[in-house]
């Protein structure tokens, strides 16, 4: 199952049985030793041991051959043979160069590719002289080892001079170097590690950040040791930081002095059983590669995200958020399952080779749309049919297409970049940072639209009660003009010799006229009451009659007629008592009534006047009129005061109405506030909101209600503040009061404030700030890409995601710049997933799972004839049967990806040096 690069632990320092120098193994001998080295790497699960050893490799080609021969050894199980079969053993050359450290050699790690031991044997170890004295050297091979330990003590056998020799054999590090340049093939095969540690390496007792930044008489030297250095033996954070240029000198100033940033890499540096693959504190050496010596160059391309040291792997993500394979069952296809790398997986193939196929199946079986809409979807019917015996298993072993996925068809982040789409994808950011936002917001406003609506509706009330209560003015007449009426009829009054009377008489006669008056009614209903008294008898009360023909019964003496007549009688009795007491309680009030007619009837005043008024009968019609407009007039107050009360109301409600239209904006910019606060700590991309006048809105209702001239209405679009908008507002309410604007298809003023006090006319304005532009102002590419950015970098969401050839919707820098830095970054938090034609998405966001797709043809062959077939690799993969004529298994990964990709080559040099000059 070919998953691409993944983490595992390399030890690539290890010593062995018989190591040259401080050989502490309990061992009884090489093969019981490699027992012990093997159990403990199937143990921890090692994938690389790099063999160490003094100047030499014979203890790493000892090991090897351990190795090569396990199926025959009886030690290990069937599944441990396995296990050893797969680890990759690297030999590793450990020397000693000049003294130029303060207080020690310093230490040189030479990682060889074992598929060249041979050219490391003959061409470099074989050229490396040390100076045995003026005209005399010893070559770096057992022979010179042996002539050195020799020449130091002479008494020595061959073994023991052997062991002296490579305890003082140095190498001159200019003349190493120059030897390994020279030879394109060694070059191309051998890493070089500068060691660091407490007691030897090219800092002595320092740190290399602290050697670095110190000056003496052999800095230059030191720098050229690590100029020349692939990379550095270093567990310590502070050196790791250093050289990848997070520490005190920038990855510029680095790369300035050093020619490129250096990986760090560590082991146990066993000396003793006890101590393999166990470096102290844990500070196991993670890499992210295949276990092969190509794998190893990667550190060199990706010396951060290809390396960790620490006692974990650095990437975690939940097994049920990562698709592990897919398992598919097509006549079509020849693969029956395909896998896919925890991290970043790109498919690559030519025209209708089945990559985007592949990834519309694997998105339509997890219930994704392929197409902004359903007739855009029409177009992907075929891949229902090829999904539908498509298996999705998790990682955590499952089998489910009900889980979540990001999908992003193609051309999608150029849909969504429309100002619709970019809004959608901005309020789904924000809910996700606070999924209450909008919910209160529209809570609050419908409140405020509520309690406006009330205010308005009384508003309107009162405005109509006010037009009936004038209409009832109208009625009555004018007050003044009631005023002066009765005036004039006072006057006449006065003319009819009626000086003796004064108003106030005339006025106490009419209230005691009026009572005489009304006294003697209720008197004459009184006297009807008692003469309808006078006729009540016991047969009005009660209706039935009592049948003389009801028998009695002889056993018992009474009879029931007899009792009835008794009751009868007594009935009659107590009507009878009633009707004296009613009678004598009416005749009562008829002498009390008759008693207040003769008080008024001899008052002096009331007969005086009523003596004068009989006199000028004229009068009297005078008086009623003066009655009839004092009653006008009295109305006329009360109705104008219930005006005035409901004139009150309505500047109560207007000022009401008024203040509740500005919440709306307050509720809007408590919401922009809230929305600015919000941190999504995505560097330099920033969500922003504003108001916005609606325009279009606003003058289509302004449009519809008036008749507004030209100017009024061009106005509208230089709106930009509630208070501009007010402004306006009392302009057109000023035009309609004083009638120099109407209103169409009869609206009335009350109308217009209902409807424009019914909306802010202001909506929220979203903007995206990235690298310092506003949405507005970016390129097409650019906003795709920051589409594609919020969707993704602002979501809390750790499913995977699946992206179909992003950059047919980003413009070239956008792909290089910016996709693949955030690739990168996001692959190590989320799985991806993407079709790609761009070869710089493929090998510069360092695609740790390559699959190549083909279909079928006259010159491009698949297994079986099948129409199409998919291979997969890392970029590091070295796997190819050259001799096949088969399309995909003749080629490397590297070579597919040049083959297909346009500019494929150019992307893998780019690769290569973008750490270095």
């Amino acid at each position: 199952m070919l998953r691409g690069s993944e983490w595992g632990r390399w030890d690539l320092h290890v010593h062995t049985k018989n190591t040259a120098k401080n050989d502490q193994f309990k061992s009884r001998d090489m093969n019981e030793y490699c027992e012990i080295l093997f159990k403990k790497a199937i143990k921890k699960d090692i994938k690389v041991i790099g063999i160490t050893d003094y100047l030499n490799i014979d203890n790493y080609k000892k090991v090897l051959d351990f190795k090569e021969n396990i199926y025959t050894n009886n030690k290990f199980t069937d599944d441990e043979k396995d296990k050893v079969s797969d680890i990759f053993i690297i030999p590793n050359i450990e020397l000693r160069l000049d003294k130029i450290a303060r207080k020690s050699l310093i230490n040189i790690h030479i990682l060889f590719n074992p598929a060249f031991i041979e050219e490391v044997e003959n061409s470099l170890l074989t050229k490396i002289e040390f100076p045995i004295s003026t005209d005399l050297s010893a070559s770096l091979n057992r022979h010179g080892l042996i002539k050195l330990g020799k020449h130091r003590d002479p008494r020595l056998n061959d073994e023991e001079a052997y062991l002296e020799g490579i305890k003082h054999f140095c190498v001159d590090y200019n003349r190493l170097i120059k030897i390994i340049n020279e030879n394109k093939l060694l070059k191309e095969n051998c890493l070089v590690f500068v060691a660091n540690g407490d007691n030897d390496g090219v800092s002595g007792l320092k740190t290399h950040e602290e050697l670095l930044g110190s000056t003496s008489s052999n800095s230059e030297l030191r720098d050229s040791i690590y100029r020349q250095a692939d990379g550095i033996f270093s567990s310590q954070i502070s050196d790791r930081n250093y050289f990848l240029g997070n520490g005190k000198d920038s990855s510029g100033k680095i790369i300035d002095r050093l020619g490129f940033l250096k990986p760090c890499i560590h082991g146990s540096d066993a000396h003793t059983e006890n101590k393999l693959f166990e470096p102290d504190q844990q500070r196991y050496c993670w890499i992210k590669a295949d276990p092969t010596f190509e794998g190893l160059k990667q550190i060199l391309y990706e010396p951060e995200s290809r390396v960790h040291i620490g006692a974990t792997v650095p990437e975690f993500k939940n097994d049920y958020e990562v698709i592990d394979h897919i398992k598919l069952d097509n006549n079509d296809v020849f693969n029956k399952e395909i896998y896919f790398n925890q991290n970043l997986t790109t498919i690559i193939g030519g025209r209708s080779s089945g990559k985007s196929t592949l990834l519309q199946c694997l998105a339509k079986k997890l219930n994704k749309p392929l197409a902004e809409n359903k007739e855009s979807e029409n177009r992907f019917s075929h891949i229902k049919d090829l999904s539908s015996n498509l298996q999705i298993i998790w990682k955590d072993g499952r089998e489910d297409d009900s889980r979540r996925v990001e999908y992003f068809y193609q051309g999608h982040m150029y849909q969504k970049s429309t100002n619709k789409g970019i809004e959608d994808i901005i309020k789904e950011v924000l809910l996700q940072q606070k999924p209450d936002i909008f919910d209160k917001y529209d809570e609050a406003i419908s409140n405020i639209k509520i309690s406006n609506t009330t205010n308005l509706t009384e508003y309107s009330n009162a405005k109509e009660k006010i037009k009936a209560l004038n209409q009832s003015l109208e009625k009555l007449g004018n007050y003044n003009d009631v005023l002066s009426q009765l005036d004039k009829l006072n006057e006449k009054i006065n003319k009819l010799n009626l000086s003796e009377l004064n108003e106030h008489e005339l006025e106490y006669y009419h209230n005691k006229n009026n009572v005489l008056v009304e006294n003697n009614e209720k008197s004459e209903k009184i006297i009807s009451i008692l003469s309808k008294l006078d006729n009540l008898n016991i047969d009005d009360v009660f209706s039935f009659h009592i049948k003389q023909d009801i028998p009695s019964y002889k056993d018992i003496p009474w009879d029931l007629s007899d009792e009835i007549c008794d009751i009868r009688k007594y009935i009659e009795n107590e009507i009878n008592k009633s009707q004296k007491e009613y009678r004598k309680k009416l005749e009562s009030e008829i002498d009390r009534l008759s008693l207040l007619n003769r008080e008024i009837e001899n008052d002096a005043l009331f007969n005086r006047v009523k003596a004068l008024l009989e006199k000028s009968l004229q009068a009297t019609p005078i008086l009623t009129q003066i009655e009839k407009e004092k009653t006008k007039k009295i109305n006329i107050e009360n109705i104008n005061a219930e005006i005035a009360s409901f004139q009150r109301l309505i500047d109560e409600k207007y000022d009401n109405i008024e203040k509740t239209w500005r919440l709306m904006f307050d509720e809007l910019d408590n919401l922009i506030d809230s929305i600015n606060n919000i941190s999504l700590n995505k560097g330099q991309l920033i969500i922003s909101s504003s108001q916005e006048f609606q325009v279009i809105s606003f003058r289509g209702f302004i449009d519809q209600r008036s008749g507004l001239a030209q100017s009024l209405v061009s106005e509208i679009p230089l709106i930009k503040t509630k208070e501009e908008l007010y402004q306006f507002f009392n302009k057109i309410k000023d035009g309609l009061i004083n009638q120099s604007i109407k209103l169409r298809n009869s609206f009335s003023l009350e109308g217009f404030i209902t409807e424009f006090f019914s909306d802010s006319w202001f909506k929220l304005k979203y903007d995206v700030i990235y690298d310092g532009d506003s949405y507005n102002n970016m390129s097409q590419g650019k906003k795709a890409f920051v589409v594609l950015k919020l969707n993704l970098e602002c979501s809390d969401s750790k499913c995977p995601i699946i992206i179909d050839q992003p950059e047919d919707d980003l413009d070239n820098r956008a792909i290089y710049s910016e996709l693949v830095s955030y690739l990168k970054t996001k692959k190590s938090e989320r799985q991806i997933i993407l079709v790609t034609h761009n070869p710089n998405v493929v090998i510069n966001a360092d695609s740790e799972l390559v699959i190549v797709a083909n279909q079928h043809g006259s010159k491009s062959f698949n297994t079986n004839g099948k129409k199409f077939e998919y291979i997969s690799g890392s970029i590091e993969s070295i796997k190819a049967e050259k001799e096949s004529t088969l399309t995909l298994a003749k080629n490397t990964i590297r070579e597919h990806i040049c083959e297909i990709l346009e500019g494929g080559e150019q992307a893998f040099k780019l690769r290569e040096r973008k750490y270095s000059f």
